[in-house]
């Protein structure tokens, strides 16, 4: 715009051009925001935007939402959308979710559910304005009970409560959470405590998720070479883990924990491991697993020979047994070293873990091997050709389970 527009047209073409910029940053990283009244425009862009990110790829979706609610059939409008399309969702609540935006956040999948640690969710009966005649008054009444029982049943299907509980219950609920680690439900028992823990130099966080129920063991969780801690599959393995009565305590390895893309080398991994593991011990009762997903697994299994580490057994997620272009078995040779019970959990489409080359490992050193179906290096699987219902987390919890039941004394 030239300089001799007036500068209330300047100011309102700056708008616009930071506007747009946070639009497209936000799209480029496949990431929505639902904030405010939700009403039939909110419903329509919302819709609008997941449809187009949608058809341009499958990969995730992230949505926050931070809204007091508002229209029903609005919110039932994105609900719906969020269901239909075939990219992974994940709601992320942060500050007051109240109403019918609690709604939106439940319409994805459990693990796929998470919430900033000062979320505070409101959950209350639907109301409205009646007029009209007597008539009038009676059908819009019978609606809204309709509409109270429907979005109970979603409730108490979507956070393993009784219906009952649900329709007794429905007030002001507070979700108590360390970062993104708290889905909707009953609360204290998987509350997720942050610590530290210390290395030679500096410190690196650490994320306590409690086992719901009868504990069974604790399991020192490493992350990728991509993503930390509270990244959103390190969460879903937490989260269903602790179903099946197995804590996770899940560290940063000092390259995330600066913000670095570079990995650390050997030496300062191991360490880490074998730090994070001390700390784990020391903040929740036995007995201890190790493991981690791709690169944090493949780093404690190098712990527990550089520092000799006991440990009742390994965990490994997608363990990285060769890059994509090169298959091979080189990164397992260490592994015939190692006496402790091993587990893969991998992805029948991994592309760093060839079946015939990991069964092969497994063979060779006794170990167990879940194959996750249809599941990629990422966990990302094949909705339409999975035979499983179960999500991809579950089936793991549900293998890492049944495994214990094998390594584990009665």
């Amino acid at each position: 715009m030239g300089d001799d527009a007036p500068d209330g047209a300047k100011e309102a073409a700056e708008a616009a051009r930071q506007f747009a910029f946070l639009e497209n940053t936000l799209l480029k990283n496949r990431t929505l925001t639902i904030f405010g009244e939700i009403n039939k425009d909110v419903a329509q862009r919302t819709t609008e935007k997941l449809l187009a990110l949608s058809f341009e790829s499958g990969e995730p979706i992230t949505v926050f939402i931070g809204s007091p609610g508002g229209h029903v059939e609005s919110g039932d409008t994105i609900f719906d959308m969020i269901r239909f399309i075939e990219p992974t969702v994940r709601t992320v609540g942060t500050g007051w979710v109240g109403s019918i935006a609690t709604h939106i956040y439940l319409a994805t999948s459990r693990e796929n559910r998470f919430a900033l640690p000062n979320t505070r969710f409101l959950i209350h009966q639907p109301a409205g304005g009646f007029g009209g005649d007597a008539s009038d008054i009676e059908i819009q009444a019978r609606e809204i009970v309709k509409t109270r029982e429907r979005i109970n049943q979603i409730i108490a299907d979507e956070t393993g409560q009784s219906l009952e509980r649900v329709d007794e219950r429905r007030g002001v609920r507070r979700v108590r959470s360390g970062r993104f680690d708290h889905h909707l439900g009953d609360g204290p028992s998987r509350v997720t405590r942050e610590l530290r823990v210390g290395l030679a130099e500096g410190s690196v966080g650490a994320l306590l998720m409690p086992a719901r129920g009868t504990h069974r063991a604790t399991l020192t969780l490493g992350h990728g070479a991509g993503a930390g801690m509270t990244h959103g599959n390190m969460q879903g393995i937490a989260e269903a883990f602790a179903g099946v009565g197995i804590a996770t305590f899940r560290y940063n390895f000092p390259f995330k924990e600066q913000g670095r893309s570079r990995v650390d080398a050997q030496a300062v991994s191991t360490a880490t491991v074998a730090a994070a593991l001390q700390c784990a011990r020391g903040e929740s009762p036995g007995p201890h697993l190790l493991g981690g997903h791709s690169y944090g697994g493949r780093m404690a299994s190098h712990a527990v020979l550089d520092h000799g580490l006991e440990v009742a057994g390994l965990v490994f997620c997608s363990f990285p047994l060769h890059t994509p272009a090169k298959p091979g078995t080189k990164r397992a040779e260490h592994l015939d070293d190692i006496p402790a019970p091993m587990l893969f959990l991998s992805g029948t489409r991994d592309g760093m873990a060839q079946p015939e080359l990991l069964n092969g490992v497994a063979k060779r050193i006794g170990a167990t091997v879940n194959w996750l179906e249809t599941a990629d290096h990422g966990y990302k699987v094949l909705k339409r050709t999975r035979a499983r219902t179960d999500s991809v987390f579950d089936e793991m919890a549900h293998y890492a389970s049944a495994w214990l039941d094998t390594v584990l004394p009665a």
